[in-house]
Formats: structure tokens, sequence, C-alpha cells
């Protein structure tokens, strides 16, 4: 691995070890799940833990280091708060949008219309209900 790739997970390292959660969960969560908290792609996470497994001695001078920060003090970007309506109607517009947002892992669909986990899992229960026999329509024709 060159240098700059090394120093960039260095700095992500020591980023991450202050958000409110730790570290831990960046190197030993569900790799979706650590994605999501951390906002980062999954293969940025992937690279993280392969930088960490071949570099223990920078690894516990990151974890020493770590200070995390208040939760209500913190920089991290949260999803904005969505509705399920929302979340459904922006994965209509999408290619592939709505087969993502209802049968991808909940984390990956979360990551991908950059809204909470549980709003993905509303949405999709939203869009269940609306499919049942009886329900509301929309006014199209079936």
């Amino acid at each position: 691995m060159s240098e700059r790739p090394a120093q960039d997970i260095a700095e992500l390292v020591a980023q991450a070890a202050g958000h409110p959660e730790g570290l831990d969960p960046l190197l030993d969560s569900h790799l979706e799940t650590a994605a999501c908290l951390y906002q980062l792609h999954p293969v940025k996470v992937e690279a993280v833990r392969a930088w960490a497994a071949g570099a223990p001695e920078p690894l516990a001078a990151a974890k020493a280091r770590a200070q995390p920060s208040p939760v209500t003090q913190h920089s991290w970007r949260r999803p904005a708060a969505r509705t399920p309506v929302e979340l459904l109607a922006e994965a209509q517009r999408r290619p592939d949008g709505l087969d993502v947002l209802l049968r991808a892992p909940v984390e990956a669909a979360a990551i991908q219309f950059q809204a909470h986990p549980f709003a993905v899992e509303q949405a999709r229960l939203h869009h269940a209900a609306q499919q049942a026999p009886g329900a509301l329509t929309t006014g199209r024709p079936s």
C-alpha cells in the first residue's frame, strides 16, 4: 500500500475514534452497519479494517487517543429525517430504486437513500400496507 492511502486511513481512524460510538464498531460490527454509522462507503470500511489488521501499533495509539465526542456536540452528519412517503417517491424515481429500498439489507438501503435505517423500515411497512388487499389506492388503475 502506498504512503498516502495509509495516511488517509490513519486519519480516518483518528477521526472515527472521536465518534460518539467510539472506534470499535468501525472495526468489529457488521459491514453495512459500520458504513451507515460512520457515513462511509463499505469499501472504505473494508480498507480501514485491512489496515487495522496489519497495523496494530498505530491502531492502539488511535484507540489510546480516542476521546469520543458527546452526542450533542459532535459534528457527524446524521441522516435527514424523511417520511416513508418521501423515501418511496424517491425510490420510484430511481432505476431499481424500489428494489433497493424494499429488498436490500436495511443498512445498505439507508446508505443509498441517505436515510436512517428506521426510516427505511417504515417505508417498507408503508409500501406493504399499500399493497395489501383492500388498502387505499392511489387512484391509478391496476
